[in-house]
């Protein structure tokens, strides 16, 4: 009986954070205009592109500014020949990233990729076409890269492509859907990116659309997006488990055992307000509590692999501000940048679309505000081993409805995570 509530007080849960102010985005809407970013497509290599490639297969160091861990770039021509060299009267000029010289992706973005999915040493190979520069551009200034990382697969480098995305400040949005038959994550309206394979593939466009002049030429509106993405390598299917086994949970277990030592995780205060701990477990008793496994459910359906056991959290409401919630959930040993990957592909790849996101530095601690439906109802903050999710808690079936007063969530997520204890993150 104790494994049958569980299983159904979990599937209630997951039901309850894929439904948050998420309204499903038609698979239309990322071809729907001419700025719009569309997808790739067909599994076997097309003609190879003209690229600057080197023969060498040894890493080329690729430093960066302030990074102890320059990127080692492996020229590898199989990856630029899964790119066109032609399309529809347009030539695209090929690169490898091996061979030196800029890139329409940056080193930042490839290292954390690099990091999340392969590892600080892992090799990375970068190929990329774009439409001749001494021609007429009626692709929408396309580029397209190819990205492989020693050891991993394009899937997961899709993962950590979504994660990678979250580091940076600034508002966007962040959507996984079907378009140009691909199976794409669609990042703002000019950047898409799919597995294909040990490959990741990311499409992007000029901002804006680079003007065409009259003439013979295609304009940006005759040019044939859709045969270009079928021309593109496929896209592999996001197979994600229906409802993948309830955790094991101690029969013997009905409600939270307590961990006061989970408190002390949370910020003593917020808006001048004190934060209480309402509720705090430790082990697979936190799986007991409604709000407490909020968190710790979607990550365990999402990895990284973590012992129940190990996990502890605590849940703090605040006298005044409605029914705001900060969560807690610490789970030792696993990174920021894995626990931020986890969390949000748990989202996306069970059809609950992340939707509008602004990723807000407080004080060098950068926390993501995410929500469909034109309204931001989620927020996130990650470091080593610990993740705070907030909300107010008149989300999907859970009641009462927030009443009055109820601040601004960015505003309560600012204030919280700018009060948070002294966080050691190696990632920072």
């Amino acid at each position: 009986m104790a494994h049958h509530r569980i299983s159904t007080l979990l599937a209630g849960i997951l039901v309850a954070l894929l439904l948050v102010g998420c309204t499903a985005r038609p698979a239309t809407d990322a071809a729907s205009s001419s700025s719009a970013t569309p997808g790739p497509g067909s599994p076997t290599p097309t003609a190879t592109a003209s690229a600057a490639t080197s023969s060498s297969p040894t890493p080329s160091p690729r430093a960066s500014p302030g990074d102890s861990l320059p990127l080692a770039l492996v020229a590898d021509p199989s990856l630029l020949a899964l790119l066109p060299a032609e399309h529809a009267g347009v030539r695209f000029v090929g690169r490898d990233l091996a061979a030196g010289g800029p890139a329409p992706i940056d080193d930042e973005l490839l290292r954390h990729v690099r990091d999340i999915a392969g590892g600080p040493a892992a090799a990375v190979s970068v190929a990329w076409i774009k439409a001749d520069p001494a021609a007429d551009d009626p692709t929408f200034g396309i580029h397209v890269v190819a990205v492989r990382v020693g050891g991993t697969t394009g899937m997961a480098l899709r993962r950590a492509f979504v994660a990678a995305s979250l580091l940076r400040p600034g508002a966007s949005s962040l959507d996984a859907l079907e378009t140009l038959g691909k199976e794409v994550v669609v990042i703002g309206r000019l950047t898409l990116a799919y597995a294909s394979g040990d490959a990741l593939l990311v499409v992007t466009f000029a901002d804006p659309p680079r003007a065409v002049p009259p003439g013979p030429t295609p304009t940006p509106n005759d040019w044939p997006l859709d045969t270009f993405f079928a021309a593109l390598p496929a896209s592999d299917p996001v197979a994600v488990p229906t409802q993948p086994p309830a955790p094991s949970v101690d029969p013997g277990l009905t409600s939270p055992v307590p961990d006061p030592s989970a408190a002390t995780l949370l910020s003593a205060e917020v808006m001048g307000v004190p934060l209480r701990a309402a509720v705090t477990a430790r082990g697979s008793s936190v799986l007991t509590n409604s709000i407490l496994a909020l968190p710790a459910y979607g990550l365990y359906l999402s990895g990284p692999s973590f012992d129940l056991d190990d996990v502890s959290a605590a849940a703090g409401t605040a006298e005044g501000l409605s029914t705001y919630v900060v969560i807690a959930t610490r789970i030792p040993e696993a990174s920021r940048r894995g626990l931020l990957a986890a969390w949000f592909n748990f989202v996306l790849e069970r059809g609950g679309p992340v939707g509008e996101v602004e990723v807000i530095d407080v004080d060098g601690r950068l926390a993501q505000l995410y929500g469909g439906g034109g309204t931001q109802s989620q927020a996130v903050f990650v470091a080593d081993g610990l993740l705070y999710w907030m909300a107010y808690l008149d989300l999907g079936d859970f009641p009462p409805p927030s009443p009055p007063p109820r601040p601004d969530l960015r505003d309560l997520v600012i204030d919280t995570v700018r009060n948070l204890p002294p966080i050691v993150d190696s990632e920072s």
